[in-house]
């Protein structure tokens, strides 16, 4: 995500059911051989849609999971916490 690639995960599974949207910041697909083979290639045909993807899996990066972000909530959580 932080290098502007799209990621590729199997579905089900925690990364696809919480973090990777597919076709939006990544791609979802299905652990079966054959559909996940197809989807691949059709995956790595399409360098516009690469593109695309990536391009959001770096947004979300930055908004979700840099550094700085992280720490930020994280520090939200603990004043309001202690509040």
């Amino acid at each position: 995500m932080s290098y502007y690639k799209p990621i590729i995960v199997t579905a089900p599974s925690t990364l696809s059911e919480m973090y990777i949207k597919h076709e939006e910041n990544g791609f979802c697909l299905p652990k079966n051989e054959n559909f996940f083979v197809e989807n691949l290639n059709n995956i790595l045909k399409n360098k516009n849609k690469q593109k695309e993807v990536g391009l959001k899996a770096r947004k979300d990066f930055e908004e979700k999971y840099s550094r700085y972000n992280m720490g930020k909530r994280i520090g939200e959580k603990l004043i309001r916490k202690h509040m």
